[in-house]
């Protein structure tokens, strides 16, 4: 559900900086969910069988199913093409054999097990390019790898989600296991990790409007490594939880700013139908670059947007007098500045 909450906000809001709004107060719905999931969880667990933890979604699912389709616009690609199912099936092939051989390598297996899938799944890898390359409407668009912005966004949002679920997954068993909390104790102290995550997904686009958002970044990583290393030297619940704290602030600016980028570099061909330009197009959307320094278009757009604003109209006052520059290209309805008098032309005194 994810992806398609993505492409209805690409869609609803086409200005930059309302988009980035937007993606910050998607940030902060799933860090709502992330602050209130624990807790709930922990209650259900201390009061009923520990399936009962999957069902405190269904509600919500329900409740959602039930007013999408009145409240939410319906988008659709006006030219999706055919499902192309050897690419589907290339795709499982690729992914499936690596995701073995890590797992493989962590259970101890026989050492010739994972290097034979990972080399089959390197093999279908190749084979799964070399057909999205070719084919007219691919099942994964990969030429949006070549804009630098849209891999990078993509590079930054996988390294930080990657350590982020690796100390989302540890410092929870470390409360129950290390410390000796139960689990709506440990929810609480997951609590504070879910505020900072909240509080950064807001002030990104703040920051973003007054400093580079590459500055921004930056600071976003510095500041979550700190985390990291607080909770890697030290022990104690309230270090966890602070470290913990620390790093979902820092963390919010790589998912807020890098889901902008990677949202904003998608061509408008494939995000869906043609949008409407808007009434009065502000002067710091060209050609590619908003006001808050957040690139909005992808390059392929540019290349076919002017590269100035487009001139602003003459009022029904304005003088009515040839260019300066008089020449051969300005129309013959245009009067000469000086029209020379005739032989023999005397002006009368006034």
């Amino acid at each position: 559900m994810l992806p398609s909450t993505l492409s209805l906000i690409s869609h609803m809001f086409t200005d930059p900086r309302q988009r980035a709004t937007a993606i910050a107060m998607w940030v902060t719905a799933l860090s709502v969910g992330l602050a209130v999931g624990p807790v709930v969880g922990g209650v259900m667990l201390a009061s009923w069988w520990w399936g009962s933890v999957f069902l405190m979604g269904v509600p919500i699912m329900l409740l959602a199913l039930g007013t999408a389709r009145a409240l939410l616009p319906e988008y659709r690609d006006p030219a999706p093409g055919p499902m192309d199912l050897a690419s589907v099936g290339l795709f499982l092939l690729a992914v499936l054999p690596v995701v073995y051989a890590i797992k493989s390598l962590a259970s101890g297996a026989p050492a010739w097990e994972p290097a034979v899938a990972f080399a089959a799944g390197t093999v279908c890898t190749v084979a799964f390019v070399r057909r999205q390359n070719r084919l007219a409407t691919p099942l994964l668009e990969l030429r949006l790898f070549h804009d630098r912005a849209f891999t990078g966004a993509l590079l930054t949002l996988l390294l930080g989600m990657m350590a982020l679920n690796g100390v989302e997954y540890l410092v929870p068993q470390y409360l129950q296991a290390v410390a000796g909390q139960s689990p709506l104790e440990a929810g609480l102290w997951l609590l504070p990790g879910a505020a900072g995550l909240i509080v950064g997904s807001q002030l990104t686009p703040v920051l973003a409007r007054r400093i580079r958002p590459a500055y921004v970044l930056v600071g976003g990583l510095l500041l979550s490594l700190t985390g990291y290393a607080a909770i890697a030297l030290s022990e104690g619940v309230l270090t966890a939880s602070l470290g913990l704290t620390v790093i979902m602030f820092g963390v919010a600016p790589i998912s807020v700013l890098g889901t902008v980028l990677a949202v904003g570099a998608a061509p408008e061909e494939k995000a869906g139908p043609p949008r409407r330009p808007a009434r009065r197009p502000t002067t710091w959307a060209w050609p590619w670059v908003s006001r808050s320094r957040v690139p909005s278009r992808s390059r392929s757009t540019v290349a076919r947007s002017p590269t100035k604003p487009p001139p602003r109209p003459r009022t029904p006052w304005a003088r009515r007098s040839p260019p300066r520059n008089t020449s051969r290209t300005v129309p013959r309805c245009w009067p000469p500045r000086r029209t020379p008098s005739p032989p023999g032309f005397r002006r009368r005194p006034p």
